[in-house]
């Protein structure tokens, strides 16, 4: 049964940051500078939905973030208190509606169907490549720009527009599952090389049926997360991780982290207790098995039966990463009602965000160990 869609007034915060930012400073300053200076040259800073991999892993597709550096900008040269995170409520929404969403409707909206990610700063088109994961990433955002934040036509076409692509050109039947790039006239330049495309289309579909109550992306998305599903059980090294490879014998914390999201989300839209089951799987596992109490870390890989791996590869934390699964983890505990993993996850954003920070660059380090 399709729950209707969800009313979204304002783009609210997961939780209530006045109440929880003198909850997670427990008597010890943050680590980063008192005030904080938003600059043009910051990449990607408000990007919706941050992306998980270096940019230079997959130098055809800098669009990945679907936001845009403008060093023009206006709306980013504010000088932020960091005692007040709801300052930045207001700048980041100026941000989004009148520097990267224009950006994007400008430059990027391929007629011939799907959105160009290949683009170099100035709106300069480098690739017309699709990938596939970028495309369902749109369709994301353009849907939750309809329900979260301006009721507006082009949204929704904007959404269908790259939507339709996708259905037409990218679902791969024999496998089944969702192939990771294709050319500008939708022929297959790599197939189904990666799980995190088959999340990106759960979560964009989802998305866009949320927005609109139309069956036929939630059904896709129902689709996408049964043949997901009959993979997870498989050991990590056997599953299509494009563009990391995956020692023998390791589990990674990407999976878990992204799909708890994914299968909430569905679940929650559907009704599906079997999703919302899943979901709650692996959202414990990464507490029970990815954080490592003994440091108050999450780990980026741990050995298929839940123990540590050596080091190098058993020690490395990735602070982004971890940051945005506890903003995924937050929102899944808040509609649960579990406060305390809402907690815990609120100290663990914090945590990463100290041990990962770089006094000298003014930003949090790529990876720890």
């Amino acid at each position: 049964m399709l729950t209707p869609p969800t009313p979204c007034i304002e783009p609210t915060p997961v939780v209530d940051y006045d109440a929880v930012f003198p909850r997670i400073r427990p008597g010890r300053p943050l680590r980063t500078p008192e005030t904080v200076c938003i600059t043009g040259d910051t990449p990607w800073l408000a990007s919706i939905t941050p992306c998980p991999w270096p940019l230079e892993a997959l130098p055809r597709d800098p669009g990945l973030h679907l936001a845009a550096r403008i060093p023009e900008s206006p709306t980013l040269n504010v000088p932020l208190d960091i005692n007040t995170p709801r300052q930045l409520l207001p700048l980041l929404e100026t941000h989004l509606q009148e520097d990267i969403m224009p950006f994007w409707v400008r430059h990027a909206i391929d007629d011939a169907g799907g959105i160009n990610t290949c683009i170099a700063d100035d709106g300069t088109l480098v690739s017309r490549e699709k990938w596939l994961w970028s495309q369902w990433r749109a369709v994301w955002v353009f849907s939750e720009m309809y329900r979260c934040i301006e009721k507006k036509q082009q949204w929704l076409d904007l959404a269908y527009h790259v939507y339709h692509f996708c259905l037409k050109h990218g679902w791969d039947d024999s496998v089944p599952g969702w192939v990771l790039r294709l050319d500008h006239e939708g022929n297959v330049l790599a197939g189904c090389d990666s799980i995190y495309v088959d999340g990106f289309a759960i979560y964009g579909a989802t998305a866009l049926s949320r927005a609109t109550g139309d069956h036929e992306p939630l059904e896709l998305a129902l689709k996408t997360a049964r043949a997901v599903l009959n993979r997870l059980p498989q050991p990590h090294d056997q599953i299509p991780h494009f563009p990391y490879p995956v020692a023998a014998g390791a589990r990674m914390h990407g999976i878990p982290m992204s799909f708890s999201l994914y299968f909430w989300e569905l679940g929650q839209l559907a009704n599906d207790d079997a999703l919302r089951a899943e979901a709650v799987k692996l959202s414990d596992e990464i507490f029970n098995h990815f954080y490592r109490k003994d440091r108050d870390l999450i780990v980026e890989r741990i050995a298929d039966d839940g123990s540590e791996l050596p080091a190098p590869d058993g020690t490395a934390v990735v602070p982004g990463h971890v940051i945005e699964d506890m903003w995924f983890q937050a929102h899944i505990a808040r509609d649960r009602g579990d406060q305390a993993r809402i907690d815990l996850a609120m100290h663990l954003m914090q945590r990463h965000l100290e041990v990962g920070w770089d006094e000298e660059f003014k930003r949090a380090a790529l990876e720890v160990g």
